[in-house]
């Protein structure tokens, strides 16, 4: 029996792991919630869905939104 390739499809998990993989300290936190951003200077559309919150240790900023738009 052929073994098949497992494709992750968690983003938050990925992009948790690739973090981790480049020597930074980073955990899950609780959502912020919206606005995400300003719609007055973007070109995007206003529907968007926040996926997670990611604080890194040390960074000069308080976390990382991965969010989703569409």
């Amino acid at each position: 029996m052929e073994q098949e390739e497992y494709i992750e499809s968690d983003v938050t998990k990925i992009m948790l792991e690739h973090l981790h993989q480049l020597g930074y300290e980073a955990e899950f936190i609780e959502d912020i919630k919206g606005p995400y951003y300003s719609y007055h200077f973007s070109g995007s559309p206003k529907v968007v869905d926040s996926i997670c919150c990611i604080k890194i240790k040390g960074a000069e900023f308080d976390c990382m939104q991965i969010l989703t738009r569409g």
